[in-house]
């Protein structure tokens, strides 16, 4: 798709092509989040949750004409259902994350956080 939008032909392009760099920082990004991510589902023992799921599936297909249909259209597909799996997992462990967290409030200035932030994006 991303080819298709600078005029190449995604079957015709040679990915080698392109330099490793482009690519390094995300996937180094994307493997470290996927190792922390692992970690607290192992640490937080979350496993997934059909009950979960299944309330999940009912809400998003109910804004649809054919809630059952939108509900099978994820249930007959593992790929699928793997994905919306992964997503609710996720949620649990950002709730969990959060609930064992310690906040401290800090006063700050607009000007600080927002240095922080561009020194954190860096």
């Amino acid at each position: 798709q991303s080819l298709a939008q600078f005029g190449a032909a995604a079957e015709n392009f040679d990915l080698s092509m392109l330099p490793r760099e482009l690519f390094e920082e995300q996937a180094k990004k994307r493997v470290a989040l996927g190792v922390i991510l692992n970690q607290a589902i192992t640490d937080f023992e979350i496993k997934p949750d059909r009950e979960a799921l299944m309330a999940f599936l009912d809400d998003l297909a109910k804004s649809y004409d054919d809630p059952e249909e939108v509900k099978q259209h994820y249930l007959s597909d593992q790929n699928r259902l793997q994905q919306v799996e992964m997503m609710l997992i996720e949620k649990r462990v950002v709730d969990a994350v959060l609930e064992s967290a310690t906040v401290t409030e800090k006063a700050s200035s607009y000007q600080d956080v927002m240095e922080a932030a561009q020194a954190n994006q860096g």
